[in-house]
């Protein structure tokens, strides 16, 4: 069933000066709160950007569970929604919060929480898509059905932020409870959209950089290291003969070994993922930190 609006969230207090950076995380958990993996993460975000607004879809609007933050930060602020529309629902609530603030915006980040953090700060990789040549930057790009960006990391440059043609877009979406259909009619017709408007649109990490990786000296000492995994080599041979994978799933050290801090949590938790060796993403933390927070999260999603 599709939803031609977005449902009503908690209230919003705009606080925006001029030349304001502002990050949009989307958050979704089981029980509502927000894991100690993630409130680092969007600390990390607040490090970055002058306001981050934090959008939980929530699964029910009661005060059981209510997310909250562990630490006071002026620059973080919580809304709250009804569950709807997936990643796209919860950037829709956010850009429609913040559109009246468009001509003070120099650039936003759309977020979500469907990734790991493995590194102590975001600094590294905010400097590359600041410095990038796109438009609209995503961390990773897939050609699942045809090219896209993928919308768990989706930046945008000021100039972006100033066509009404963008805010527009993301007022009209009718978003969809269906994860398929979010990523066919949302996800995958967001570049051509953003090229229509004018834009460029690319990735940090695109399917040629990991090909080029892929026949480097550092991606055959990967593929040693890896040669015991089955389900590894199928998907390397499957990305060379050109079939569309999901990179993040499929060459997730690859991503990683090439500079992404991020990992899938789906992949992590072992879900319907072939065997790909997943089990060494601790060896890629960049602190004891940082695993753990993300092995407390593993851990009592298990509860």
């Amino acid at each position: 069933m599709k939803q031609t609006s977005y449902s009503p969230a908690t209230a919003y207090s705009q606080m925006f000066s001029e030349n304001t950076r502002l990050a949009i995380f989307v958050h979704w958990s089981k029980n509502d709160l927000i894991s100690g993996h993630d409130q680092n993460f969007i600390q990390c975000l607040a490090a970055e950007f002058d306001q981050v607004l934090v959008v939980c879809n929530r699964n029910g609007l009661n005060n059981k569970n209510r997310p909250q933050l562990s630490y006071t930060n002026d620059k973080v602020q919580i809304i709250e929604r009804k569950n709807e529309g997936y990643d796209f629902g919860g950037y829709q609530a956010g850009m429609s919060h913040i559109r009246n603030a468009s001509d003070v915006l120099t650039e936003v980040l759309l977020v979500n929480n469907s990734v790991f953090l493995l590194k102590n700060s975001l600094s590294e990789l905010m400097q590359l898509v600041r410095d990038s040549d796109f438009d609209v930057t995503a961390v990773t790009s897939s050609v699942e059905e045809k090219f896209h960006l993928q919308s768990y990391f989706i930046h945008f440059k000021e100039r972006t932020l100033r066509n009404p043609g963008l805010w527009d877009w993301f007022s009209a979406l009718e978003t969809s409870n269906d994860k398929r259909a979010t990523v066919s009619s949302l996800e995958i017709p967001f570049s051509n959209v953003m090229n229509t408007l004018g834009y460029t649109c690319g990735a940090i990490w695109d399917s040629q950089q990991l090909v080029n990786f892929l026949f480097s000296t550092a991606g055959a000492n990967l593929m040693n290291e890896f040669r015991r995994q089955t389900g590894w080599i199928v998907s390397i041979r499957s990305f060379l003969n050109e079939e569309p994978l999901n990179p993040t799933h499929y060459l997730w050290a690859h991503l990683l070994e090439l500079g992404s801090p991020f990992i899938k949590k789906d992949l992590v938790r072992g879900k319907n993922i072939r065997d790909l060796g997943v089990n060494k993403w601790e060896t890629y933390c960049e602190s004891v930190e940082i695993e753990n927070l993300i092995k407390q999260e593993l851990t009592r999603q298990k509860v």
